[in-house]
């Protein structure tokens, strides 16, 4: 729940980022990048935050239980 959360989070902030910061990189106007909030930048920060989502489940229980040998973090017997 909280990756989903995370993302729509994501996903909103850099939509007001894209609309400050992208005519200065790209060299648009800003009514220009207005046009391109919804059908290009929308969907690309949705994919970027589910990769990274999907990326972070993959590698949390491995990383983890790597920690919890090594006495980084609490054994879940401990707690």
């Amino acid at each position: 729940m909280g990756l989903l959360c995370g993302c729509g989070c994501q996903a909103a902030v850099m939509m007001f980022w894209n609309y400050l910061i992208a005519p200065i990189y790209m060299g648009y106007p800003r009514e220009a990048i207005v046009e391109l909030l919804l059908p290009a930048f929308l969907p690309f920060n949705l994919i970027k935050g589910g990769l990274n989502g999907a990326i972070t489940m993959l590698l949390y229980k491995p990383v983890v239980t790597v920690f919890r040998r090594s006495n980084l973090i609490e054994s879940e017997a401990a707690r």
